[in-house]
């Protein structure tokens, strides 16, 4: 996400943030699209040095209105891969609900410990911050069913008032949107329906998942689709059966946020981008840690 606010659960960067680091990268790197990528791996062909893919995920407004124009401006390829479940139904994922529960919420503490992951104080905005981010990585963990059922019983834990659900970031991109992304340069990858993490589904559920994302976003934008990235994309979040089921429709890779694995297409590495990972001591734009960030160094 990029946005004119600020950040939150770490998956976001403030715009102009997001303008310095797509300058370094453009002044420092050989920028490339992910499908070139796939083209010299599946060839064996070597790289330039320092050469880098932009990608981003899931689906936030906030990518076509601030992250498109400054990427045409600057002549940067990037790949969009779509949780298409929330931009089908325009209904905002479970972790922006979240946030928007925890945010608006008249209650100071919450108690989960029942779960497991003991009691939140929500008396400052950093408490709240900490407590969206405890239990959003909670929340990862569960299945399809149990998930759920976590979700609804904190929904009635934290009702919202209707007033107040107003979501952070910029909404949910439309079809038409996400059109309009690709007329301008954006390749667009699967990300999955729902945005469950694949190991914690049956076959069946993830066979579903992977497939009828990449279908959908064919059928709406009239473009194929062989990219895809793992939802969490951590080790444990993918397997030899995810991978199994995506050769099998099609496609061509699968990107991670780990390290991945060199000479595997369905594990590419990635480095995780937000507010922090350029942000010095005092608040400014750090080119040092940027670049070690970008690099691998840290990772």
């Amino acid at each position: 996400k990029v946005t004119d606010d600020a950040p939150y659960l770490g998956i976001a960067v403030r715009v102009e943030n997001f303008r310095r680091q797509m300058d370094f990268i453009k002044k420092h790197y050989h920028i490339i699209s992910l499908e070139e990528a796939v083209n010299r791996l599946e060839r064996n062909e070597t790289f330039a040095r320092k050469t880098i893919v932009v990608t981003f995920d899931d689906g936030d407004a906030s990518i076509l209105n601030h992250a498109m124009p400054l990427l045409k401006e600057l002549g940067i390829p990037a790949t969009l891969f779509l949780t298409v479940g929330p931009v089908e139904t325009q209904e905002a994922p479970w972790f922006e609900l979240l946030m928007n529960a925890i945010e608006n919420t008249s209650l100071t503490a919450l108690d989960l410990r029942q779960y497991g992951i003991g009691e939140f104080s929500l008396a400052s905005q950093d408490q709240k911050d900490l407590a969206v981010k405890r239990i959003a990585a909670y929340i990862k963990t569960l299945d399809r069913i149990k998930r759920k059922e976590f979700l609804d019983h904190l929904s009635a834990l934290l009702p919202v008032e209707e007033e107040s659900r107003t979501l952070p970031g910029e909404g949910v991109l439309s079809w038409g949107q996400v059109k309009e992304m690709k007329k301008n340069g954006i390749s667009l990858g699967a990300h999955t329906v729902n945005h469950f993490i694949l190991t914690r589904l049956t076959p069946q559920e993830a066979e579903y998942e992977i497939s009828s994302s990449k279908k959908m976003i064919e059928e709406r934008t009239g473009a194929p689709v062989d990219l895809f990235a793992y939802p969490n994309g951590s080790k444990g979040d993918f397997d030899d059966t995810t991978k199994r089921l995506l050769k099998k429709d099609g496609f061509r890779c699968a990107c991670t946020l780990s390290g991945g694995r060199r000479g595997d297409l369905f594990e590419l590495g990635r480095v995780c981008i937000n507010e922090n990972v350029s942000t010095g001591l005092h608040g400014s734009f750090s080119k040092a840690q940027f670049a070690a960030t970008v690099s691998g160094i840290f990772s």
